[in-house]
């Protein structure tokens, strides 16, 4: 590794993550400190270092680089700069409200079929500033940094219309969950936020508790494992709230993930009947 990309690595402060399903409330609070987050430079026109996410976007640039930069050609002047420091202070400002002024403004903002239908047509766009809420009040504030970071870095990598269209496209599926299932929360937003991390960075490495130095890509196959045995246990409605609330994951890293499974299959395959 280059030494000046070595020199702009930083320590990230801790962060919890707090992650758990709808119906199984299995949550895991890790921990840990982050070591090796590359350096953005998009916005200023600098050259920055080829990074993990940088490669993996160019290996699947046929697929899914096509249509999202001519979307980004024609609508990108419609783009919301720096829209993660807007969620955030969103749910910071109502995470407040809700311990000093009113414990009930959450239900006001979050989605609802019954709220939608009678006209509440704000909940489309104010759900997003509600805090999944994975505890208690700790867990919360560590949880929202810990989006920021991630969304932060996302933000960096994609620049602002990728990133607006990937948490749109997230929004747009939770909004089409709720009218169909009639509920639908942030879980699976915040959710899809860590999986694009971790496909993007995988080998990034983090030490649990200070001390045990794991990959981000596992993090994120124990995101997923959570997501997977939430799914299974769901009945049809369930399952189909847990998709739509997933679109963006779905469109951005659905085909690479499927080629990656297949090739795993492939792989495996051979070597069975190379044993033989």
């Amino acid at each position: 590794m280059d030494k000046s990309i070595r020199r702009r690595q930083k320590w990230i402060q801790p962060a919890v993550l707090a992650l758990g399903g709808a119906d199984s409330q299995l949550h895991l609070f890790t921990v840990f400190s982050l070591n090796g987050l590359p350096n953005h430079d998009t916005m200023s026109g600098r050259e920055k270092p080829r990074v993990q996410g940088q490669k993996f976007l160019e290996r699947r640039r046929p697929l899914l680089m096509n249509w999202i930069t001519k979307l980004e050609r024609k609508y990108g002047r419609f783009c919301i700069p720096n829209l993660i420091n807007v969620l955030i202070g969103g749910q910071i400002l109502v995470y407040a409200i809700e311990l000093f002024v009113n414990q009930y403004i959450s239900f006001a903002l979050s989605l609802s079929r019954d709220g939608l239908l009678a006209g509440q047509i704000w909940r489309v766009l104010t759900f997003v500033f509600v805090p999944f809420s994975g505890g208690g009040p700790l867990s919360v504030v560590l949880g929202i940094y810990f989006t920021w970071f991630i969304g932060s870095a996302l933000e960096k990598e994609w620049g602002d219309f990728r990133f607006n269209l990937y948490l749109l496209l997230g929004m747009l599926g939770a909004v089409l969950a709720c009218l169909l299932t009639g509920y639908a929360d942030t879980y699976c937003l915040s959710l899809s936020l860590l999986l694009a991390f971790a496909m993007l960075y995988p080998e990034m490495q983090v030490l649990l508790f200070f001390v045990i130095p794991v990959k981000v890509k596992y993090f994120g196959w124990f995101a997923a494992a959570l997501w997977v045995f939430s799914f299974l246990s769901m009945g049809l409605f369930g399952k189909l709230n847990y998709l739509l609330c997933m679109a963006g994951f779905l469109l951005f890293f659905g085909p690479q993930a499927w080629r990656s499974i297949r090739a795993w299959v492939r792989r495996e395959q051979w070597k069975r009947k190379n044993k033989r």
